[in-house]
């Protein structure tokens, strides 16, 4: 997974939220990244779905160092097996 959860209500993560709070909802909410963020490896977020209201589900990707190519190889293949560009969400801006 790219996130924990579906996109959250407004405020969910707001910055002026207690501070043990906020990081207990952006742990649980945003801990999947940041293997990748440390260890350097390449990952991308593709679309996988969506939810039962119409909010879109992304899969998180990766590879070992160097392997850029082989995930932009992949994201291509996705893309034209799957159209994704003109799939909107039912609320979008």
């Amino acid at each position: 997974p790219v996130t924990g959860t579906t996109a959250p209500k407004i405020g969910y993560l707001d910055p002026a939220l207690d501070f043990d709070l906020l990081s207990e909802r952006v742990t649980e909410f945003a801990s999947f990244t940041a293997t990748h963020n440390v260890a350097g490896t390449p990952a991308m977020s593709v679309p996988a779905g969506r939810s039962e209201s119409g909010l879109p589900i992304g899969a998180q990707l990766s590879t070992a160092i160097d392997g850029d190519a082989t995930l932009l190889q992949l994201a291509y293949q996705l893309e034209e097996a799957t159209p994704w560009k003109d799939a909107l969400p039912p609320v979008h801006a």
